[in-house]
């Protein structure tokens, strides 16, 4: 993700609680094995195959990660969707976000874990 390439993407802080902040925060965070920081910024995120389900959502845009476990990782991103007292606001909680803009038909969410194996 980089907030350059976006028309949507505005910078975010938390510690001033005023929507016209210039500036972005910057956080270190512990994940997983490893640490990362990054800037704090707001975007209009989307999914499904026509881009229709959106909410503005907070993002943390990495400026630098450890070595360990990132460099294993064969995606480039972590999509919050964990339970909302676990997001560093509640900005952060995409899911909560795109509930709360009713974009989901149902309060709940599925995972299908594949392998090349399966047929679905």
């Amino acid at each position: 993700y980089s907030a350059k390439s976006s028309e949507s993407a505005k910078p975010l802080s938390l510690l001033q609680q005023d929507d016209q902040s210039k500036e972005s925060e910057t956080v270190l965070l512990d994940i997983s094995t490893g640490e990362a920081e990054g800037e704090l910024v707001e975007d209009y995120v989307c999914l499904g195959e026509q881009g229709d389900v959106c909410a503005n959502t907070g993002l943390v845009q990495m400026t630098r990660m450890t070595e360990k476990p990132f460099a294993a990782f064969q995606f480039d991103g972590i999509l919050g969707v964990g339970m909302p007292q676990g997001s560093l606001d509640k900005k952060f909680n995409f899911m909560a976000n795109l509930a709360e803009m009713g974009a989901l038909k149902r309060d709940r969410m599925s995972v299908w874990m594949a392998n090349e194996n399966d047929s679905e």
